[in-house]
């Protein structure tokens, strides 16, 4: 109330608590979604699709409750790409990917660079 009242405006404090109780969960909410870390397990997915009339290559990155973590779209597909693109989200717990190649390599790079398990990460069909 003190920084209120030097501009002119007189709160009581236990208003200013009210407004806390109030709003405190909608902002943790908003910040929550603006700094969201990568949970424990991660699905990596790359597809390709034509824009333009040129073929572009999409990675996906999904966390474990659905919600896409980053997306990169590329003109070339290789080993870099996926690797630089696998690596922005730190170490990862567990990573399922798709079968195809530039990540199946991106992948055991990651895991030689966090020293990280063999088990840590799978493939799937899709």
């Amino acid at each position: 109330s003190e920084i209120l009242r030097e501009r002119g405006i007189y709160v009581h404090h236990s208003t200013i608590y009210r407004w806390v109780q109030e709003y405190a969960p909608i902002l943790y909410q908003i910040w929550k979604k603006k700094n969201k870390q990568a949970y424990y397990k991660w699905h990596i997915d790359e597809t390709y699709i034509k824009i333009k009339g040129q073929w572009n290559y999409l990675y996906r990155a999904i966390d474990a409750d659905g919600h896409t973590l980053d997306i990169s779209l590329r003109k070339k597909r290789d080993n870099h790409s996926a690797y630089t693109f696998i690596k922005q989200f730190g170490k990862p717990q567990m990573i399922i990917i798709d079968q195809a190649p530039s990540t199946k390599v991106a992948m055991s790079k990651v895991i030689k660079d966090f020293k990280l398990t063999p088990n840590c990460h799978c493939t799937s069909k899709y």
